[in-house]
């Protein structure tokens, strides 16, 4: 089921705000080890399927660092990276130790990007969607995803303490796959869906969990 729980986050590090695609965003320097955190929630969790939203514009890829992520190391949870190649890439981590990843095609900085990243625990698969796009999928991850990691959900670093460049805003999870209409819904022909209109349910069938804070809302 979906939860409107609208779960605020903690600001280690005084970041700054920025111009968002939707009202603010956050603009998180990876010099100054900007992040924002929320403590583990059963909210936040994979249900055992997920579906994570953001809009994000980059001023560099810094290599393997976060945009959102939630595990602990090796072992379990979820994380949305970027590369140095200029790409996204989706880990999921299963019960098993391992993990599969989708990657995206090389992007651009100064450009907004609408991130769709999903989970489906029926055919074991990761899949992300930029600007509501075709899916790159990851192969069948083994042993399905691993929901029992209790470590923080973070915006804009890694757990591993890698922080990004970029402005991050409208942040949303859902424990479930949502549908290529929301997926459509949710990009709006690149404008995006107002923070009001996403907890309405007016861009998807059923809330989300919302992550809120001052600057990305």
């Amino acid at each position: 089921d979906d939860t409107a729980a609208n779960l605020d986050l903690t600001d280690g590090s005084s970041v700054g705000s920025a111009t968002g695609k939707v009202g603010d965003g956050a603009n998180f320097v990876s010099a100054s080890s900007d992040v924002l955190s929320r403590a583990d929630h059963a909210t936040l969790r994979p249900g055992p399927d997920l579906t994570i939203q953001a809009w994000a514009k980059f001023n560099s890829f810094v290599d393997f660092a976060g945009i959102v992520n939630k595990h602990t190391s090796g072992s379990n949870g979820f994380q949305i990276v970027t590369v140095n190649t200029n790409k996204i890439q989706f880990y999921v981590l299963d019960t098993g130790g391992g993990f599969k990843m989708a990657e995206t095609a090389a992007l651009s900085t100064g450009v907004w990007y609408h991130i769709i990243a999903t989970y489906d625990s029926a055919d074991k698969i990761a899949r992300i969607y930029i600007n509501d796009g075709a899916a790159v999928v990851s192969d069948v991850l083994t042993n399905g995803i691993d929901v029992s990691g209790a470590a923080d959900f973070l915006v804009g670093s890694h757990q591993t303490g890698i922080f990004a460049n970029a402005v991050i805003d409208q942040v949303a999870f859902w424990q479930r796959v949502i549908t290529s209409t929301e997926r459509t819904r949710l990009y709006n022909s690149g404008n995006g869906c107002a923070y009001a209109d996403l907890v309405a349910t007016d861009c998807v069938t059923g809330a989300p969990t919302v992550i809120r804070h001052r600057v990305i809302q």
